[in-house]
C-alpha cells in the first residue's frame, strides 16, 4: 500500500482540545462555552510556561534598529522573551565622501517623507545617506544619517524625517548662518525652527571663518533668542561685526559606499557588542561617552531596553542588530487557528494541554498525565538544538605569580 506523500498534519487548536480532553476521561465531550474559555485560558498558560524552559529555537528571530548619534536607549517590543547575548552585533556601514551642493529638500504639509536631490552618488533603496550640515527646511531640520525608503530618480532618495513637516517646499533649504560683533565672543546663529534650548549642543560641522575667528565643533547653547536663531559662545572674541554662512551655504551631502561598477552597496562591518551585568553598567562612571558602542546592559522590562555603552558617535551610520526569543503568537479555536509551534512540538502540547486541563477536569489522572507531559518536553526540547561542531581551546597564558 502506497503512503500517502503529504506532510501536512497540522491540526487545529480545536482538534488539539478534543485530543486532550479525551486524555482527561472525557472523550465525545461537547465544546460548550465553558469548556472552550476553560480550554484556550489553557493553551496561553502552557505556552506562557514555555518561555521559562528555555529558549525555543523556532520563536528566535532577528531585530534590526538604527542606531543614530547620542542615543543611549533602545527599545524591544513586549513580546520578546530574552535577548541572545551571544547574538548581538554593531553593524557600520561605509559611507562615501561627503560633497557639497545646493540645498534641494522638498517637503510636503504633515508629511514625515523628504524628497533629497543632488546627491553625489546614486542612492540605494535600503542603504543611508548622510546631511553632514544641518539643513533646515518646511519646518524641521535635518542632520545625521537617513535611511533610503525609495530612489524616485538620478541623484535623488525619498528619506523620512523625525516629525511632519509644517510646510510644502519645492527643492530648498538652509544651512546655519552665523553672526559676530565685534569685541565680542557671542555668536548669533540663525536656523529656522531649530528646536533647541539653553544648555543642549549645536556642533559646527564645516570650519566656518567669519569676523576673524573661526567657528568648529560642538558649542552649548547660551541663550534662545526666538524660534529660529539662538546665541552660542565662542572660544575668542570676533575683530568685527560679520555675517556668513556655514559651508558657504551649501549642503553637505554623502551617500553610502557603493562597489565600484555594481549596484549595491559596499559590504558593512559587523562587530560583536559584549552584555553587561546591570552592577556593570551602573559602575561605568561616563554613561553619555560617545564612541563607537562595544558593549550593552538589557534591562529585561515588560518591554526590554537596551542601554548601549558606548552610546552612538556621528561616525555611523550604524545598526543594532540582535537575535531574541519572542512569545509564541497566542492560541485560540476560532477561524480554525492552528498552532505557532513545530511539527515536532504537536505532541508535546497537546500532553501539557491535558495535564493543565486535568487539574480542573480531571484531579484523579492529574499526576500521571503531568509526568507523561515532562517526558513529552524533554524529549522535544532535547532534539530543539543547533547541530554543531564544540571546540575546546586551553588557555596557555601564563598566570601572573608577582615577584
Amino acid at each position: 500500500m502506497a503512503s500517502s506523500g503529504t506532510y501536512a498534519f497540522n491540526p487545529p487548536i480545536s482538534e488539539l482540545a478534543l485530543d486532550a480532553y479525551e486524555r482527561c476521561g472525557k472523550p465525545g465531550i461537547v465544546l460548550t462555552t465553558q469548556f472552550v474559555q476553560s480550554a484556550r485560558r489553557s493553551f496561553n498558560f502552557v505556552l506562557s510556561s514555555w518561555a521559562n524552559r528555555g529558549i525555543n529555537l523556532w520563536t528566535v528571530d532577528e531585530a534590526v534598529q538604527y542606531m543614530p548619534q547620542g542615543v543611549a536607549q533602545y527599545f524591544d517590543d513586549a513580546a520578546t522573551i530574552d535577548i541572545l547575548p551571544d547574538s548581538v552585533t554593531l553593524r557600520q556601514y561605509q559611507m562615501g565622501e561627503p560633497e557639497s551642493a545646493a540645498p534641494a529638500f522638498t517637503t510636503t504639509t504633515g508629511s514625515a517623507a523628504v524628497m533629497v536631490a543632488n546627491l553625489p552618488e546614486a542612492p540605494i533603496a535600503g542603504g543611508y545617506i548622510a546631511v553632514v550640515v544641518s539643513v533646515s527646511v518646511g519646518g524641521i531640520v535635518l542632520q545625521g544619517f537617513y535611511q533610503v525608503v525609495s530612489v524616485p530618480g538620478a541623484g535623488q532618495a525619498i528619506i523620512t524625517a523625525a516629525s511632519p513637516a509644517t510646510a510644502t517646499v519645492a527643492a530648498g533649504g538652509v544651512v546655519p548662518s552665523f553672526s559676530t560683533a565685534a569685541g565680542s565672543a557671542g555668536v548669533v546663529v540663525a536656523l529656522p525652527n531649530h528646536g533647541l534650548a539653553a544648555g543642549q549642543t549645536f556642533t559646527v560641522q564645516v570650519p566656518t571663518p567669519v569676523g576673524g575667528i573661526t567657528l568648529l565643533g560642538q558649542y552649548p547653547v547660551a541663550a534662545v533668542i526666538d524660534a529660529g536663531s539662538f546665541r552660542i559662545t565662542a572660544a575668542n572674541v570676533a575683530g568685527s561685526a560679520a555675517t556668513a554662512s556655514e559651508n558657504s551655504g551649501l549642503a553637505l551631502l554623502a551617500t553610502q559606499a557603493v562597489i565600484p561598477g555594481l549596484t549595491q552597496n559596499a559590504s558593512p562591518v559587523d562587530l560583536m557588542l559584549f552584555p553587561l551585568s546591570r552592577g556593570d553598567y551602573m559602575a561605568i562612571p561616563d554613561k553619555t561617552q560617545q564612541g563607537r558602542p562595544t558593549s550593552f546592559w538589557v534591562d529585561r522590562q515588560i518591554v526590554p531596553v537596551f542601554n548601549m555603552w558606548l552610546v552612538p558617535d556621528g561616525n555611523g551610520p550604524y545598526e543594532l542588530r540582535y537575535r531574541r526569543s519572542r512569545q509564541v503568537q497566542d492560541a485560540d479555536m476560532t477561524g480554525g487557528q492552528t498552532l505557532n509551534v513545530p511539527y515536532r512540538f504537536l505532541s508535546a502540547f497537546t500532553s501539557d494541554l491535558a495535564a493543565a486541563l486535568a487539574v480542573k477536569w480531571a484531579p484523579e489522572r492529574m499526576k500521571d498525565l503531568a509526568a507523561l507531559a515532562a517526558q513529552e518536553w524533554q524529549m522535544a526540547a532535547d532534539e530543539d538544538r543547533e547541530r554543531t561542531s564544540t571546540f575546546l581551546t586551553p588557555d596557555l597564558s601564563s598566570y601572573f605569580t608577582g615577584d
